[in-house]
């Protein structure tokens, strides 16, 4: 979730950068997407979500809340 207290965070996919996300936001904003990936082959894949310990300036501190993860095929 977005929040006016949360970090950035490092995205890793099969252990290769993928983005960094900034989860600030004015207000606590519960399951936004912010990360999104498209495979080309169906087979086992690992996404790692790794506090980055820096935040946007605007935000208050740097926690990071987890209200959401979402896979389809």
């Amino acid at each position: 979730q977005k929040g006016p207290d949360a970090p950035l965070v490092q995205v890793t996919v099969d252990g290769a950068p993928a983005a960094t996300a900034d989860l600030y936001g004015q207000d606590i904003e519960p399951q936004v997407r912010f990360f999104k990936q498209t495979f080309l082959q169906s087979a086992w894949h690992t996404v790692r979500i790794t506090h980055s310990g820096q935040a946007n300036p605007l935000s208050t501190g740097t926690v990071l809340a987890t209200d959401g993860f979402a896979t389809t095929r």
